[in-house]
């Protein structure tokens, strides 16, 4: 290999490692896509009654449900990249929650 490609492979590797999203920035983006998820399906359609939904759930404590899940959800570092799991006991299962890589969490669904 030149020492272009290795140069190459050597800085993208150092930008991966340096962009691996932590655990608060898993946490962040799953919660939001859990609370917006919720909303929606209790308020169907309509956008304005998404919102207000929205309000209620943090008003009444719904996003704190949200939290407790997601505290004792796994963060594993891979070094390049990242995953955020949350364990289903009823189903004996390791859910993957969100991907993490070059600073960007994706959310699975």
């Amino acid at each position: 290999m030149s020492k272009k490609k290795i140069s190459l492979i050597a800085f993208v590797a150092l930008m991966m490692f340096w962009l691996n999203p932590d655990k608060p920035n898993h946490i962040e983006k799953v919660r939001d896509k859990l609370i917006d998820d919720v909303s929606k399906t209790i308020a169907g359609k309509d956008p304005n009654m998404q919102s207000i939904t929205t309000g209620a759930l943090k008003l009444f404590g719904g996003d704190s449900a949200v939290d407790q899940i997601l505290e004792i959800a796994n963060y594993n570092d891979y070094v390049f990249f990242s995953t955020l799991g949350i364990n289903d006991r009823i189903n004996k299962k390791k859910i993957t929650a969100s991907v993490g890589v070059l600073g960007m969490v994706f959310v699975v669904d």
